[in-house]
């Protein structure tokens, strides 16, 4: 290939980044690569000295230690979480749902992910979430608005629990709909500090 601008490298691992055009990529990719690896404690970066194209380095520690029985490595596995609540997040974009499902599993929370309203509603009837995270506007018949209304009628107790995630800020019935409910929202593209942030505010009450 013809390799990386110098101009863009320290970008390229930052979610929503992108040098595709509109429709063609979200720039989540490298990000979700990025944050995989980095869970695994290795490294992930691009070789400047590398000169014919792009070359990308994954550098991964060596386990050195002995197997450990499995009661040991759920105890070790629950050390330093700072939550331990349950959350669904609906989106019908994959690469979104990767991303969230991987920032809020490394913060100890126990994600399901949903890509349709009626997947939703399937697993919000048959499970308790402290957080549900939705993207408004979604192909077929159960967007967000709808999904907020059966779970208005469905669960109630949870009415204040949902975040919505959205990328259309321009049209008037997404901002009517926003300024009419007292949910906290995030758009697109947001930060990872950001999705947290609001997660741990609604979780916290």
């Amino acid at each position: 290939g013809p390799g990386i601008d110098d101009n863009i490298k320290e970008k390229i691992f930052h979610p929503f980044f992108t040098t595709k055009e509109i429709g063609k990529g979200t720039g989540l990719g490298l990000s979700t690569s990025y944050g995989i690896i980095k869970k695994h404690n290795g490294e992930l970066y691009v070789d400047n000295s590398y000169k014919n194209g792009a070359k990308f380095v994954i550098k991964l520690p060596v386990n050195i230690k002995p197997n450990r029985k499995i009661s040991e490595i759920k105890d070790i596995t629950a050390e330093g979480y700072k939550y331990n609540g349950k959350i669904i997040v609906i989106d019908d974009e994959k690469s979104i749902l990767d991303l969230a499902k991987s920032i809020l599993e490394e913060k100890g929370f126990m994600v399901d992910i949903a890509s349709s309203g009626t997947r939703a509603i399937e697993l919000i009837k048959n499970n308790h979430y402290d957080v549900i995270v939705t993207d408004i506007k979604m192909p077929g018949k159960i967007d967000g608005r709808v999904l907020y209304e059966v779970i208005k009628i469905e669960k109630p107790d949870l009415i204040n629990k949902i975040i919505f995630i959205t990328g259309d800020i321009v049209s008037n019935d997404t901002k009517e709909f926003l300024n009419d409910k007292s949910n906290l929202y995030i758009l697109k593209p947001f930060t990872i500090d950001k999705l947290l942030n609001t997660v741990v505010k609604v979780f916290n009450g």
